[in-house]
């Protein structure tokens, strides 16, 4: 049904509907990617730091920088790229989502749309192009490298050449 076609109560329901939807669209554009990413951002920034402190340490007492810190250096960087990848993924990916609603809302309030096609393309929208899943990939993995990074360190130091 077309917005023109539609009584008045009707018509502010719809309202109140794309209202929420605007809403919570803005609050994923500007929110979702927030959290997750300062997440994957300070376990590996911190793992980095404590492992550039380490090698400081070592290089200014002139002793051997061990090879498996050097890879958990590696892997705290490469997870540090990676949360900065999800970040664009996250947001890009919604803010297509965001682009669209706000498209096609005005395609209805025009009447070049009706509302059961606006709802329709929302959500293939959704199904189809938000990036959540190469996010949700790249988080893992960003994820994982600060497993492999602790993982490393630890080897160092329970074999006492720390």
């Amino acid at each position: 049904m077309k917005y023109s076609e539609m009584d008045h109560a009707q018509q502010k329901l719809t309202r109140d509907y794309i209202d929420i939807r605007w809403k919570q669209l803005n609050t994923l554009v500007d929110n979702i990617g927030d959290r997750a990413s300062k997440q994957l951002f300070y376990i590996n920034g911190g793992g980095a730091t404590a492992v550039l402190g380490y090698l400081g340490v070592v290089t200014a007492g002139k002793g051997p920088i061990h090879f498996e810190m050097k890879v958990s250096l590696c892997f705290f960087v490469a997870g540090l790229i990676l949360a900065g990848c999800v970040t664009g993924f996250l947001f890009h990916g919604y803010r297509y989502l965001l682009d669209g609603w706000r498209s096609d809302t005005g395609r209805f309030f025009l009447g070049k749309m009706n509302y059961e096609d606006l709802n329709i393309e929302d959500e293939k929208r959704y199904q189809g192009e938000s990036n959540e899943g190469i996010a949700l990939i790249f988080s893992w993995t960003s994820f994982f490298f600060f497993i492999a990074g602790s993982f490393s360190t630890g080897i160092v130091m329970l074999c006492g050449q720390i």
